[in-house]
C-alpha cells in the first residue's frame, strides 16, 4: 500500500546525509514513470504499532531522498502487525529483531524509543554512515 513519507516513523535517530543526497540526485534524474517503477521495486518495509503508526525496518535514505525531491508517497510492505501487543513488549520484539537503531549520531544510547522522531524530516546527520 502506498503511504504518505511523513507518515513513516523512522527506527533509528539519524542517517547518512551524503547517501540521502546520492539517491536525490538518482532520482531527480528521472521521469515520473521511472520514479514509480523504482519505488514500486523498493517497498519499504514496515511494521505497525500498538498505536497503529507505521514504522519503517529500512529505506530510511531512500525515504528521507524521496520526501526531499517532492515524492510524497512510497509503497510499503507490511512486515509485521504488532499493533496486538503492549507498547513496552512491541520494543522488546522490535529490538530483538534488529528492526530499530536507538543509538545517536554521535554513537550515545541506547535512547528509549519514545524518543525516536515522528517522521524522517527529523533525523540529524551522522556522517560516518556515509562511509560506509
Amino acid at each position: 500500500m502506498k503511504r504518505e513519507v511523513t507518515e513513516l516513523r523512522p527506527t533509528q535517530f539519524a542517517l547518512g546525509m551524503r547517501e540521502v543526497a546520492k539517491k536525490v540526485e538518482k532520482i531527480s534524474g528521472m521521469k515520473e514513470k521511472q520514479i514509480e517503477d523504482y519505488l514500486d521495486e523498493h517497498p519499504v518495509p514496515v511494521v505497525l504499532s500498538p498505536h497503529k503508526h507505521f514504522y519503517m525496518i529500512d529505506h530510511h535514505h531512500l525515504v528521507r531522498a524521496c520526501w526531499e525531491s517532492g515524492v510524497k508517497k512510497v509503497l510499503t510492505k507490511l512486515q509485521a502487525d504488532l499493533s496486538h501487543l503492549t507498547n513496552e513488549e512491541y520494543w522488546k520484539v522490535m529490538l530483538q529483531s534488529h528492526w530499530a537503531y536507538l543509538y545517536d549520531q554521535l554513537g550515545n544510547g541506547p535512547h528509549a524509543p519514545l524518543k525516536l522522531r515522528e517522521d524522517i524530516r527529523c533525523l540529524a546527520d551522522d556522517p560516518y554512515r556515509s562511509l560506509s
